[in-house]
């Protein structure tokens, strides 16, 4: 074990359990996982949709690296949740456009799914007769079905990739909470058990796959200092039982602001065949601050952590404030949520949407521009820091992480050591043979 090479994974989230998947195939070192909570995955992996996003909506020259990663890790997941016998309904998504304006919107995306790796057989573009006739209780000038998104439990998906890992020997340390990191000299300071002792490990690489905590930890090390973060709760209502058949499918409608991370909500099918509508997208004060109206996990000061000036301008910005209200609105009441998406659902009765579901907090980074669109893969010598990193993500994770270590590899942050595909469980063995287009270079 002395002779191995350590590598760190911060974060037992769906993107490090992947990371660390591909690692464990590598046989000349040693992969530990750090995790602060108590358990693999219990914040935004299993705190979602559960879709698996097909990229029909992805444009495949600005968003090509998440669009080629959830196209291929679509069939990487289907194999997955087959040989373990993991949730997998495949439901489709109908996107539909709100006014005539937006089939246009709708035509671009027909010709970016196919880009994007999409047969022609699962992708169609409808008119209003055929919306109507998919869709009874759906109304709209024109919508795009991608047949193939799937609904699947990204929870259960991490857990097994997991057990699997411990199988293939990697440790995971759990309530673990990585308080800095020392690039020149090579080690962490961590505590465990929320202790305020502190304790060095040392590494030969660490990848920082810490989900919203991600920017403070890259930061530390000197890598996007202009970058700072705001913090998004999506919230879900339940619809009430006797509506399940309502619709037969995911309904979503193309956004309408698709500068700012406010998508309008939808309508998920879940495995089970039961209906939630959401997300918003409601500025909170921290990452964990998941229960509206509460105090608990209720943080303010991140929202002065430095830098200042990206989150100023957008505090400043009309707009953006408009729409943060109306999000904070259908926080507080069901029936502006169900408003919203009435425009295309005209029978949904707010009445039929009473329960809470799960919520969940997305981290989106900003700069002096605004919003960050895009994931950023950023590197010193001794480490990898994966930015940003949201939807698709959970879908994109297989093929995304893969790229990540083939690129650490080919820029010699492991010497010789090779990956090789070997473990006895047959899984994603066939990854090379689903790529497509030019190689894609994550850093």
């Amino acid at each position: 074990m002395d002779n191995k090479k350590k590598v760190l994974v911060i974060g037992s989230g769906i993107l490090g359990n992947t990371l660390a998947f591909w690692l464990s195939e590598i046989s000349k070192i040693e992969v530990i996982v750090i995790e602060k909570e108590d358990d693999t995955s219990l914040h935004t992996t299993s705190r979602n949709t559960g879709m698996i996003h097909r990229p029909f909506y992805m444009n495949p020259e600005k968003k090509a690296t998440l669009a080629k990663s959830a196209s291929i890790s679509y069939h990487l997941w289907k194999s997955f949740a087959g040989i373990f016998d993991m949730p997998w309904k495949e439901v489709g998504t109908l996107e539909v456009a709100k006014t005539e304006a937006q089939i246009k919107t709708l035509e671009k995306y027909s010709k970016w799914a196919i880009q994007n790796g999409l047969g022609e057989k699962e992708i169609a573009l409808l008119n209003q007769e055929e919306v109507k006739n998919l869709e009874r209780n759906v109304s709209a000038p024109g919508g795009i079905l991608s047949k193939t998104d799937t609904s699947t439990n990204y929870g259960l998906l991490s857990r097994k990739l997991y057990e699997i890992n411990k199988k293939n020997g990697v440790s995971y340390l759990f309530n673990t909470d990585v308080r800095s990191i020392d690039d020149e000299k090579q080690y962490i300071s961590y505590s465990v058990n929320s202790s305020k002792k502190t304790e060095k490990m040392y590494y030969d690489l660490i990848i920082n796959a810490a989900g919203n905590k991600s920017i403070d930890l890259a930061h530390q090390v000197g890598i996007q200092k202009d970058l700072s973060i705001l913090y998004f709760r999506g919230e879900y209502w339940k619809v009430d039982s006797d509506l399940n058949g309502f619709v037969k499918r995911n309904i979503y409608s193309v956004a309408d602001n698709p500068e700012f991370p406010f998508l309008d909500p939808h309508l998920i099918l879940r495995p089970d065949g039961s209906l939630e509508i959401g997300p918003n997208a409601v500025p909170v004060g921290g990452p964990y601050s998941y229960r509206e109206g509460t105090s608990k996990n209720f943080q303010i000061w991140p929202l002065f952590k430095r830098p200042l000036s990206p989150k100023l301008s957008l505090f400043f910005n009309p707009q953006f404030l408009k729409l943060a209200m109306a999000e904070w609105e259908s926080s507080l009441s069901q029936r502006k949520m169900i408003q919203r998406i009435n425009s295309f659902i005209p029978g949904m009765d707010y009445r039929k949407a009473r329960t809470r579901g799960f919520s969940g907090i997305r981290g989106s980074l900003v700069d002096k521009n605004g919003f960050v669109p895009e994931t950023i893969v950023r590197n010193t010598d001794t480490s990898i820091h994966i930015l940003n990193y949201n939807s698709p993500g959970a879908t994109g994770a297989p093929y995304f992480s893969y790229l990540v270590i083939k690129s650490i590899q080919r820029n010699g942050f492991l010497g010789e050591d090779k990956l090789e595909l070997t473990n006895t469980h047959n899984v994603w063995k066939n990854v090379n043979e689903l790529e497509y287009g030019p190689e894609l270079k994550i850093f």
